[in-house]
C-alpha cells in the first residue's frame, strides 16, 4: 500500500472522529509529525475534501460529502428501469437486464429472468466488461472517442454501426446465448442500455423485429420516467 494513501485516509477518519479539531490533535491522533500530517492536509482541503475553519481546525469538506452522496440520477434510472424491466421479461418470457456505465464497469440498474422453461439466468450476465454483452457495447459506442473507457473495444468498427443502427447484437463466446440492446436516452443523451438474452436455439426461431420494438419500446419508457 502507497504511505501517503494510508495516511491520507487514516487523516479524513480522524478528523470524522473529531468533527472539527486543530492540526496538532488530528497529527497525535494519527501518530505523525505535524509536518507531515499538515502537508496532507493542506492538500486534501485544497481538493475540497477537507474544509479549514478561520481559526485553523479542520473538518470534513464539502468535496468528500459530494462524493459519498447518493447519485440522483442514478436513483431514477433505476426506479424506471425496476419497472420496466420485469414487465418487459414477463411479457417476452426473457432475461432482461439494464446497465450503466459506472466508471469503466457496468452497473445494473435492474433485471429480471424471463419466465421460459429454459432461460439465460441473471448470474451468468455479471461480467461487468462493458466489451462482454450488447448492454456494454451500446454504451460504449455512445462514449467520446476520446473517453479512455474505449480503449478495450477502440478498434472495433462495429461500434460505429451499433451507433447508426442505434441496436447491438452479441453473442456469448460458447455460442450458445444471443444478447440484444439498445440505447436509453435522457435528455439527448445515452445514459444506460436495456438488453435482453436468449438462448441462441430459440433466438433463431424468434422473430427478431418484435424483440427489438420491444426492446426500444421499454428503453424509451425508461428514459421518459427517468427525466421527470
Amino acid at each position: 500500500m502507497i504511505q501517503v494513501v494510508k495516511r491520507s485516509v487514516d487523516l479524513l477518519r480522524a478528523v470524522k472522529a473529531l468533527e472539527s479539531a486543530p492540526l496538532r490533535e488530528i497529527a497525535a491522533a494519527c501518530d505523525l509529525p505535524k509536518t507531515t500530517a499538515g502537508n496532507i492536509l493542506r492538500s486534501l482541503a485544497e481538493l475540497g475534501l477537507l474544509d479549514q475553519a478561520p481559526n485553523g481546525d479542520y473538518r470534513l469538506g464539502g468535496g468528500l460529502r459530494e462524493l459519498a452522496a447518493p447519485d440522483p440520477e442514478r436513483a431514477a434510472l433505476a426506479e424506471a428501469a425496476a419497472a420496466a424491466v420485469p414487465r418487459l421479461a414477463a411479457k417476452l418470457g426473457e432475461t432482461v437486464v439494464a446497465v450503466c456505465l459506472r466508471g469503466p464497469r457496468l452497473d445494473v440498474l435492474a433485471e429480471a429472468t424471463g419466465t421460459r422453461s429454459i432461460v439465460v439466468h441473471p448470474d451468468a450476465l455479471r461480467d461487468i466488461s462493458p466489451t462482454t454483452w450488447a448492454t456494454g457495447r451500446v454504451l460504449l459506442a455512445w462514449l467520446p472517442p476520446t473517453d479512455p473507457r474505449r480503449k478495450p473495444a477502440e478498434r472495433d468498427t462495429s461500434l460505429a454501426h451499433i451507433r447508426e443502427d442505434g441496436i447491438a447484437f452479441r453473442r456469448s463466446p460458447d455460442g450458445e446465448i444471443q444478447s440484444i440492446a439498445v440505447p436509453v436516452f435522457v435528455d439527448g443523451q445515452v445514459v444506460a442500455a436495456v438488453g435482453l438474452c436468449l438462448p441462441v436455439f430459440r433466438y433463431e426461431v424468434t422473430d427478431h423485429a418484435e424483440l427489438i420494438a420491444e426492446l426500444r419500446q421499454a428503453a424509451q419508457e425508461i428514459g421518459t420516467t427517468a427525466n421527470r
